[in-house]
């Protein structure tokens, strides 16, 4: 009875159905009669007569199907739909529809839910961040920067990620060292999770090995800047039309200054560490003998014709050292970097490394992934988000594209794949070299031409890298917002030029430290280093 009053709710038309199986059972029932005026083996048949055992029979019957019809209605019904708001350049992303739909068909074998990205044109993110968040579209999960991230926990725009990685995600939390998983704190919550990949660079100086080739250029002898610059000088006489240095606007430069920028943001740092982070003083980038000797060399390199002339043009060094007409860039070295830019540019391309290689505050804490407050589906966020962490064929597919369209394997055994025939970095619907914003890179297979043991090699980089004092450190803003913002608008007038050479230091480091000072640089120094040393004394008590 209670089963039967149970299924009706669900299944109205059963109380009809119970009336003709009721007349069934009574027609199906014995007559009145003694046992033993009738045979054993009779006997045997009539039990299954009685009204007990088909009364039992049916009510398990209609049990089953109730069972069935409830797991059949829980497995076929639509998934519920996670929505990515993802970062990419429009140039080789023309097949992401297809690896969208590689993707869900992977999900579909094990998981509840779809996904749906909607791509940004990298070129118009930072202006339409928090324009996005506060949309009507839906978002589910994104990836930004950290100075993103800080604006929108501002503005209550994301949300705090403990509760959901302690009960949906806990895998992260093994794969995910817990210096760089810290880095994601903003005012006492996780705001972002950081992917795991290459922490840890140096400051080198890439170049076209044809070239260096072409005019005997010793690069292999190049340790420093001034060596670099005697090299420079020879290309110069030898070539006048071959722009020795192109300018790719701050890459590489916080390495050359063996700084950790603090939190700052790269383009006009204000407060930094020195000598790779190794000291726990706080001090004005501008007023360093560092960043005096640094700017006063480019504005000499610029008057010796060694800089590019048209800043304002400025990309990526790839696409300088394709048309071999600049020489080099300033850049970020780690394992693998010089095959990655040969891949890229499609010619030879070498690195000389200029300075250790580190791990600072910024390069730990770059780039996130967050789930915004908005977001209606933040469990199967924080799911998804364990995929890409611990799921080497999400990171692969995420990572790769389709196989066979946008990648193949070229040696299974060794987990090393490449272009299919036809398919080179010029004419391929889909970037491969990603990798480092899905979750953990380190899952990925090889692509062709890297070293086999490249993410051993990387992971090694990693662990063997100066590491700053502030890696886990994050700087609060708030009781010093106005200043920040003054001083930084300050720092975005004077920073690239200086810098770049444009600016003669002579005449505008003090012009600069003045207003600095004025827009209270040093109330920012002050409270950023209260902050450190908080910080570094409870790094010290757990």
């Amino acid at each position: 009875g209670l089963i039967l009053s149970t299924v009706c709710v669900f299944f109205r038309d059963l109380e009809y159905l119970w009336e003709v199986i009721l007349m069934l059972i009574m027609y199906c029932s014995a007559i009145f009669y003694h046992i033993d005026s009738i045979g054993e083996q009779t006997k045997q048949i009539l039990k299954f007569k009685s009204p007990a055992f088909w009364a039992l029979f049916f009510a398990c019957l209609i049990g089953l199907v109730f069972i069935l019809l409830h797991f059949s209605s829980k497995h076929s019904k639509t998934p519920e739909t996670l929505h990515i708001l993802l970062q990419r350049s429009a140039e080789n992303s023309q097949d992401f529809y297809v690896v969208e739909e590689e993707l869900n068909q992977y999900l579909a074998k094990t998981e509840d839910f779809q996904v749906q990205f909607r791509i940004v044109d990298e070129t118009s993110r930072k202006n339409d961040f928090i324009q996005n968040l506060k949309s009507e579209e839906p978002i589910d999960l994104l990836f930004s920067d950290k100075d993103e991230m800080d604006a929108a926990v501002f503005q209550n725009l994301l949300e705090p990620l403990d509760s959901l990685l302690e009960n949906l995600a806990p895998e992260i939390l093994d794969v995910l060292n817990k210096d760089y998983l810290d880095t994601g704190y903003i005012e006492e919550s996780r705001y972002g999770l950081p992917s795991i990949r290459d922490y840890s660079s140096s400051a080198c100086f890439e170049y076209d090995i044809q070239l260096a080739n072409q005019y005997d250029l010793k690069m292999d002898s190049v340790k420093t800047l001034d060596d670099l610059e005697e090299e420079l000088l020879k290309l110069k006489q030898a070539a006048p039309s071959v722009i020795p240095v192109g300018i790719n606007l701050y890459i590489g430069v916080a390495a050359l200054l063996k700084i950790d920028i603090l939190g700052d943001n790269y383009s006009a740092p204000l407060a930094v560490l020195k000598n790779y982070g190794q000291t726990s003083q706080v001090v004005n980038l501008y007023e360093t003998p560092e960043f005096t000797a640094f700017v006063n060399q480019m504005y000499a390199w610029r008057k010796k014709g060694l800089l590019m002339d048209d800043t304002g043009a400025s990309m990526s060094a790839i696409n300088y050292l394709k048309t071999h007409k600049v020489f080099g860039c300033f850049s970020n070295y780690h394992p693998g970097f010089d095959i990655e830019e040969t891949r890229g540019s499609g010619t030879p391309i070498g690195c000389v490394i200029l300075g250790n290689h580190y791990i600072s505050s910024f390069n730990a804490q770059r780039h996130f992934w967050e789930i915004p407050s908005k977001s209606k589906e933040k469990e199967n966020a924080m799911r998804f988000l364990k995929l890409m962490y611990t799921d080497k064929n999400v990171v692969q597919i995420l990572s790769y594209g389709k196989e066979g369209i946008h990648y193949e394997y070229k040696d299974s055994a060794k987990q090393i794949i490449g272009y299919p025939e036809g398919i080179n970095v010029d004419n391929s619907r889909y970037s491969q070299f990603l990798g480092w914003r899905y979750g953990n890179e380190m899952l990925m297979p090889v692509w062709e031409g890297l070293p086999q043991d490249l993410w051993k090699q990387i992971t090694d980089y990693n662990d063997s890298s100066m590491r700053s004092i502030a890696i886990g450190f994050s700087f609060h803003k708030t009781p010093v917002a106005d200043e920040i913002s003054d001083c930084t608008a300050i720092a975005q007038k004077y920073y690239p030029g200086l810098i770049n050479g444009e600016l003669d230091p002579a005449r505008y480091l003090p012009i600069v430290r003045k207003e600095l000072q004025d827009a209270g640089i040093s109330t920012i120094v002050a409270q950023k280093q209260k902050q450190l040393n908080d910080y570094l004394k409870g790094e010290k008590e757990s």
